[in-house]
């Protein structure tokens, strides 16, 4: 999702894009010259994907919400895929969720871990 948020971040170019575009571009170059630095990308990459994620959940549900099937200046989405659309993003949000708790539960709870500490 770190694309797509770049993209839409150049959508609207305002003082906060920017900054987010060049944390996101110097934190992908450093981590890319050295792997420990991989820890400098996940926030940023969290937030260009919530970028992402918002702005297609924005524009997916409009013509959900409107009681018209047009919108002015623009292209008619129609409610079908509209639904369609939001409906998949928000399972696979779901499954993302369900797909991170069981990675925590099953490498941070394991007794070996627990065990190995202790000695």
């Amino acid at each position: 999702l770190f694309p797509a948020g770049m993209y839409f971040l150049f959508q609207k170019p305002t003082d906060a894009n920017i900054f987010i575009i060049l944390y996101g571009m110097t934190s992908v170059y450093f981590a890319g010259v050295m792997v420990r630095l991989m820890l400098v990308v996940a926030p940023v990459a969290c937030i260009m994907g919530a970028v992402a994620v918002s702005a297609t959940l924005k524009t997916y549900m409009r013509p959900l919400a409107s009681t018209k099937s047009s919108r002015k200046g623009g292209v008619a989405i129609p409610r079908e895929v509209a639904l369609f659309v939001v409906a998949g993003v928000s399972f696979l949000l779901c499954m993302y969720v369900y797909h991170c708790t069981w990675v925590t539960s099953e490498a941070y709870s394991s007794p070996s871990i627990v065990l190995s500490a202790k000695q």
